[in-house]
């Protein structure tokens, strides 16, 4: 029987070796960092976009809620519920708007000859960046939205024989709040915190035409 001679190396990796794995592995390491860093950045961006824009619709639809109920009063009794109370400039204007209309009391029933009730005296205001809502019968003072950058409005009446509307001047809109059919609402809202990759705030617009419900009563 020949004898087996059995060769070992017991050697282990060269310092070269090693240097060259410690190399790889820092640049796997490296590589995987900036991809989930790419991402992570791509994340937070969708996230700000998205809240954002809900934040915009859900105080566009509150707005565009009020707006078409404004001037709400009895088809019985005829007590000039004036849909937009425009008799000064704080009152309404370009970036503030008054409310005026009669629901009922708050029970579901029908109007009442007031607007005293909850909700049917509303004024809406930009108070710094916050869009504000007061309901001067119900709950006060709500801010409806943060982080506003504007909030405009612009007065349309409709002429059903032409087919077109014709903006309302702000300058003689007292007088003739009766003859609004149509309010023109616009805001922009911009992100709490700023775009991790340009430093800038990601802000969106949001414009809307709504009709009133009432107009005409």
């Amino acid at each position: 029987m020949k004898n087996m001679k059995i060769l070992s190396d017991s050697h282990g990796l060269t310092l070269v070796e090693l240097m060259i794995v410690m190399v790889l592995s820092l640049l796997l390491m490296g590589a995987a960092y900036l991809a989930y860093q790419t991402q992570h950045v791509s994340s937070t961006v969708q996230h700000h976009i998205a809240q954002v824009q809900q934040d915009l619709r859900a105080a566009m639809d509150i707005i565009t809620r009020d707006i078409r109920n404004a001037g709400a009063q009895s088809p019985m009794v005829n007590n000039n519920v004036l849909p937009v109370d425009a008799s000064t400039a704080d009152s309404t204007g370009l970036n503030n708007i008054t409310l005026m209309m009669d629901l009922g009391d708050g029970m579901g029933g029908e109007p009442n000859n007031s607007t005293a009730d909850d909700g049917e005296h509303l004024f809406y205001y930009l108070s710094g960046q916050d869009l504000v809502r007061i309901d001067y019968n119900g709950v006060g003072r709500q801010t409806i939205a943060q982080n506003a950058q504007s909030l405009r409005f612009r007065y349309y009446s409709y002429d059903e024989t032409a087919g077109s509307s014709t903006e309302i001047p702000l300058a003689s809109l007292s007088g003739r709040e009766d003859e609004i059919d149509y309010i023109d609402v616009g805001m922009t809202i911009r992100s709490k915190n700023p775009d991790p990759d340009t430093g800038q705030h990601i802000t969106r617009t949001l414009n809307r035409r709504i009709k009133l419900r009432n107009s005409g009563l």
